[in-house]
């Protein structure tokens, strides 16, 4: 539950519990949603946006350390 500051407001969500791996389903609903519509992207999450999170988490596992070509992974 979430109040207004004002306390005019409550919003309230409620969702039964279940295996929905940590909310993951919500994005797996946008992506049916957005190729159903022929689309490349969401505007919730545009593509810019998570290459950029991904270079960023690039640069803070290359800054720590963290190299998965162990694993056989490479970048």
């Amino acid at each position: 539950m979430v109040i207004s500051a004002d306390e005019s407001q409550t919003l309230r969500y409620e969702e039964p519990s279940g295996r929905h791996f940590e909310g993951l389903h919500y994005e797996a609903a946008e992506v049916a949603r957005r190729i159903t519509a022929g689309e490349l992207e969401t505007p919730c999450r545009p593509l810019d946006a998570s290459l950029n999170t991904m270079a960023t988490l690039d640069m803070i596992r290359r800054s720590i350390g963290i190299d998965f070509s162990a694993v056989g992974l490479r970048e």
